[in-house]
């Protein structure tokens, strides 16, 4: 065989390539859709985070903490830790963090105000849990 001439495949070989791929493929997709697929980068209604939180007292408050002076909050609710609001976007979110300084916390698109509310160094514990139960701090 001349350097000129190209080498051809065999069909056995073409098959176990392709083959290959195709598995590979499928893991990857089998993969993706265990852990959640597209539902992963939705963002939960409030409702969903704070249904495991009874230790905190969630009650659906919508239309007293979002308000017009909220801008583009979407769900509120009201807990012994505070008022957890959900914003249309990080970026309204994020404004809101940092309107409330030293008394709010944000993850993604919710915010926690804990304007006026005492707590204790547990509380504030149980209201980072709660806020931040999709990560993992180990």
């Amino acid at each position: 065989m001349s350097a000129t001439e190209t080498r051809r495949w065999s069909p056995r070989r073409t098959i176990i390539t392709t083959s290959i791929v195709v598995i590979g493929v499928l893991l990857a997709v089998g993969i993706w859709w265990v852990t959640g697929g597209l539902n992963s980068f939705r963002e939960r209604p409030l409702k969903d985070l704070l249904s495991y939180s009874a230790g905190i007292n969630p009650r659906e408050a919508t239309a007293e903490v979002c308000t017009e002076a909220t801008g583009s909050c979407v769900e509120g609710w009201r807990t012994d830790v505070g008022d957890f609001q959900r914003f249309d976007s990080v970026g309204e979110a994020e404004y809101w963090e940092l309107v409330l300084g030293d008394e709010g916390l944000r993850n993604g698109t919710i915010v926690l105000n804990m304007t006026g509310v005492d707590l204790s160094l547990e509380q504030k514990r149980q209201a980072v849990d709660v806020l931040f139960s999709d990560r993992d701090w180990n």
